[in-house]
């Protein structure tokens, strides 16, 4: 698993390399990701990491042939929930959360039950209020400490 990492990959849409970064330092090689939308950030994880995938949008399903894709349409403004219940890993030691695309992010509050609660979480973009507002109501929930990392044109939370 030692490829070398593209930064170049890292950025705008996808994870920052900031992100990427702290996930290295943080997770040891072969850690197992659960992954919430998927893109060219997921290239370059599965250099390091088993990755899990949910993607709502099938154009992207397969996109990097090393990930393990759950193709889960949307279905009232979320994941379907009962894709999910079937086909998320039992274990896995991080989950982060970069989708689903806009304002439809914020429905995991509703549906956190499907999720392990003791393990790190991150959230990306919470450089947007409805981003940073839903971290801090799963931080709430999950009773974890949030750091906020900053990386050129954007932010994201870690929830510990």
């Amino acid at each position: 698993m030692n490829e070398e990492i593209n930064y170049e990959s890292l950025g705008d849409w996808a994870i920052s390399k900031e992100m990427f970064d702290w996930i290295v330092k943080n997770f040891p090689e072969n850690s197992v990701i659960l992954e919430l939308g998927s893109g060219s950030g997921t290239k370059e994880l599965v250099k390091k990491y088993k990755v899990y995938s949910v993607e709502h949008d099938e154009t992207w399903v397969g996109f990097e042939p090393k990930s393990n894709y759950i193709f889960s349409p949307l279905v009232n403004g979320w994941y379907d929930t009962e894709i999910l219940k079937k086909e998320i890993p039992q274990d896995y030691d991080l989950l982060l959360i970069d989708g689903p695309p806009g304002g439809l992010r914020k429905n995991i509050f509703k549906n956190l039950n499907l999720f392990k609660k003791d393990i790190t979480i991150i959230i990306d973009d919470t450089n947007r209020k409805i981003d940073g507002d839903m971290s801090l109501k799963i931080a709430t929930k999950f009773k974890k400490q949030i750091i906020n990392l900053e990386s050129e044109n954007k932010k994201f939370s870690i929830l510990k």
